[in-house]
């Protein structure tokens, strides 16, 4: 409710009304004054409707800095946006996407919480940094709203402080048109790897009584979270036509993939994920993004230098590599193509035929997790 205070003048009949009574143009005496508005919020006394989940998608956050010659790019996993279906506010404006929250003491006893709260988890094929035990309200950095020791409409087991309540992240709703969505983040403050989560969520109205701010719980389907990845790219001063590639992230340690030996496999990885950096170069015939081919290899060469686990760092990889080109590259004619794979044990493989003087072979089957591109603009061609 918005409130503005109007004040006169008791002495108001004793002024003439207008500046001029014969123009119809002239001002009149003006005895009134407005104060500022004054929002108030008046607390929901029912508890908001349950929000309609559609489906839920990963997402990232991507931050680039390409001026110089050096590129810089950071892609910031762990996001993660909710489609909701139509209507919300259904308890008034401020209402807010609450992700729902174990609120009591550890240890958590899990099996009669689980349909209550959002839990996470490794997924079990990956030797990855462990998580914490459950996460809380500062696991949720986008959140505009945290609130603690709240009760729920459903029948809530007694925890450890004997009380039954939760927490809730509030995340503020917004629409494109079609439908509404709630964008937010993860923050497990581990290296871990592409975790499961599943949100419970609810609706969560801040300005209401202390038993009406959240709606019953829903739960999102089981949602992977995508890892964090730093690449840089510099020119090498000492060694014309040079650049340099270096790319960090958290990685899982095992297990190494398993594959049939038959026919014979190339490039056959011996770890959980791999790193390619290929160089490619403007095609002609094509125009737009798409118009990118691989370069010959006597263009370039791309030796690898590192490819390992920080010393210090148990779960977080490295990987540095060394582009020559043959010739000065020309200015957005070439660029560097970053992908990484996920390959996971199977008991088969892609397998090419071969031709009449080449045996048939095959390679691995592996899933890509991260791609970047960094095009050789006049900034690395001036300094090689």
């Amino acid at each position: 409710m918005t409130y503005r205070a109007v004040a006169t003048s008791r002495f108001r009949d004793y002024f003439t009304p207008t500046l001029d009574p014969s123009d119809p143009a002239s001002p009149a005496r003006d005895f009134t004054r407005t104060s500022e508005p004054v929002v108030v919020d008046i607390p929901a006394s029912a508890r908001p409707d349950a929000p309609r989940v559609l489906y839920v998608v990963p997402t990232f956050g991507w931050e680039r800095q390409t001026g110089t010659n050096l590129k810089r790019s950071m892609r910031f996993g762990g996001g993660l946006r909710v489609y909701l279906d139509r209507p919300w506010y259904s308890s008034g404006d401020g209402e807010l996407l609450g992700v729902v929250l174990y609120g009591e003491a550890s240890p958590i006893d899990r099996e009669p919480w689980k349909h209550l709260v959002t839990q996470w988890g490794l997924d079990p094929i990956w030797d990855a940094d462990r998580l914490w035990a459950y996460p809380d309200p500062s696991s949720f950095p986008l959140s505009v709203a945290q609130e603690y020791a709240l009760s729920l409409e459903e029948p809530t087991p007694l925890g450890a402080q004997g009380k039954g309540r939760v927490n809730v992240a509030g995340h503020e709703v917004a629409f494109d048109g079609m439908r509404w969505y709630c964008d937010l983040t993860v923050e497990t403050y581990r290296d871990d790897y592409s975790p499961f989560i599943r949100l419970a969520l609810a609706r969560h109205q801040p300005h209401a009584l202390d038993d009406a701010k959240l709606s019953r719980v829903v739960l999102a389907d089981f949602a992977q979270l995508t890892p964090d990845r730093s690449l840089l790219v510099t020119s090498d001063p000492y060694h014309p036509r040079s650049l340099n590639v270096t790319i960090s992230g958290p990685t899982p340690l095992a297990p190494a993939p398993v594959y049939p030996d038959v026919p014979p496999m190339r490039n056959r990885p011996t770890k959980p994920t791999r790193i390619l950096v290929t160089v490619q170069e403007r095609d002609p015939a094509i125009s737009g993004d798409l118009g990118w081919r691989d370069a010959a290899a006597s263009l370039a060469s791309i030796s690898v230098k590192t490819d390992a686990q920080f010393p210090t760092e148990k779960y977080l990889a490295l990987w540095s590599g060394h582009v020559q080109f043959a010739e000065a590259p020309k200015p957005h004619q070439y660029r560097l193509l970053i992908r990484e794979y996920e390959y996971v044990s199977a008991n088969w493989a892609v397998v090419h035929p071969g031709g009449e003087a080449l045996p048939p072979w095959s390679e691995a089957p592996g899933r890509l997790i991260y791609a970047e591109t960094v095009e050789i603009d006049e900034a690395f061609v001036a300094t090689s």
